[in-house]
């Protein structure tokens, strides 16, 4: 592996931030389109800009219900049922909220779903580009304000989840988006610090 390789996965939204954008934002404004969709990694400020932003009927896949004692407990049938179940919530609300939608949902159900996917790609959406590196901590300190600790932070899994998981999802959205013919593609400026 070279350099180049090293520095373009450092692009990739790992350590630095990338570029927030909004994809065809005037589509929502006129309301031609009566859906928008806030997408980033876990922690990366997307209930902070809805808020920000103050839009009206805001929606979340975090919303879909998820039973972490039923996760942990779980063998890998019942796992893998609960993920289906919320990759089923996150699509539904996809395919039928108009307002604004966020929440990590979104990702997962674009990757499994060619409705979900066909609506998201023809949908304007604002695209958030904190790092993972910078989205992982603000996620690891909303759930945990007691217990900071470098060592809690790497253990908590949040780090590894948007590496790992969303990170690659994020990027193919984002390059799937962007290439859609006649997409007009804008730098968005809005701090999503708390």
């Amino acid at each position: 592996m070279n350099i180049k390789f090293y520095l373009d996965y450092l692009y990739e939204g790992i350590v630095f931030d990338d570029k927030t954008i909004s994809v065809d934002l005037y589509k929502f404004l006129n309301k031609s389109k009566k859906e928008l969709y806030i997408i980033g990694l876990s922690g990366a400020g997307k209930t902070t800009l809805s808020k920000k932003l103050q839009l009206k009927n805001i929606d979340s896949t975090d919303d879909c219900p998820f039973d972490a004692d039923r996760w942990y407990k779980g063998d890998k049938k019942e796992r893998d049922l609960m993920f289906q179940e919320y990759i089923e919530c996150s699509s539904e609300k996809i395919l039928n909220t108009k307002g604004i939608l966020e929440g990590i949902g979104i990702f997962e159900a674009y990757t499994r779903n060619e409705k979900v996917k066909k609506k998201i790609l023809d949908s304007p959406c604002i695209i958030i580009g904190t790092s993972a590196f910078k989205s992982s901590y603000r996620a690891y300190m909303r759930q945990h304000r007691f217990h900071k600790s470098i060592k809690r932070f790497f253990q908590n899994g949040y780090l590894h989840k948007n590496l790992f998981n969303y990170l690659p999802q994020l990027n193919t959205l984002r390059k799937d988006r962007i290439n859609v013919k006649g997409s007009i593609i804008e730098q968005f400026n809005v701090n999503t610090e708390n």
